[in-house]
């Protein structure tokens, strides 16, 4: 997808470059690259958004399948002290 449409996904390799191009006189064409959103803000926030998409995503169809341990771990441990309750 870079080589053929110009898109970095690395955020700092992407925003650098027109960091030094605004700086050098292109000014703000520079950043949104003649279109009226910014361009810069996909590498930036598009990983995030993805990130917060994907773990929910994960929870809502995966996690919620899975056995839960804290709760084994839980009922272990109360099991052991009302064990040891009952033996005083």
């Amino acid at each position: 997808m870079g080589p053929l449409t110009g898109f970095a996904m690395n955020p700092v390799r992407d925003f650098g470059p027109k960091m030094f191009a605004g700086l050098a006189g292109w000014g703000e064409i520079a950043f949104t690259g003649g279109r009226d959103i910014p361009y810069f803000l996909v590498p930036l926030f598009g990983p995030i958004v993805g990130a917060i998409l994907g773990a929910f995503a994960y929870r809502k169809f995966i996690g919620r399948h899975l056995p839960c341990d804290t709760c084994v771990v839980e009922e272990k441990d109360s099991t052991a002290t009302t064990q040891q309750n009952a033996s005083l």
